[in-house]
């Protein structure tokens, strides 16, 4: 059964700080997910962090950033509501767009 969930980016300066020090996490070896349970409906708030040292062009960072927002809405059977942040490693450079989605839906299976 897919359930219908909202994706949002989450933009409260002291939720993304308490995300940042509290939140649960999980990794591989491109990405760093930091997540907390929300009160809101189901839905899935999320950041994205790119490093400026690791990634120092913004059209870089910029085009990371639009991958994993794609990759966000090819999430599907999702039924929790969480606070996520997405953390970039620097591998995720060296791979291509599929496997660098694959990563990505293995790690966040683990969450669901």
């Amino acid at each position: 059964m897919n359930v219908k969930f909202l994706l949002t980016s989450l933009k409260n300066k002291k939720e993304i700080k308490k995300l940042f020090n509290q939140g649960l996490i999980i990794s591989n070896s491109f990405f760093i997910f930091k997540y907390l349970p929300n009160k809101t409906n189901v839905s899935i708030r999320f950041v994205i962090s790119t490093s400026k040292k690791i990634f120092p062009t913004a059209v870089k960072r910029n085009k990371i950033k639009r991958q994993i927002r794609v990759f966000m809405k090819q999430i599907d059977n999702f039924n929790r509501s969480i606070d996520l942040l997405v953390i970039v490693k620097k591998a995720y450079d060296v791979n291509n767009f599929i496997k660098n989605g694959t990563s990505f839906k293995s790690l966040i299976s683990k969450i669901i």
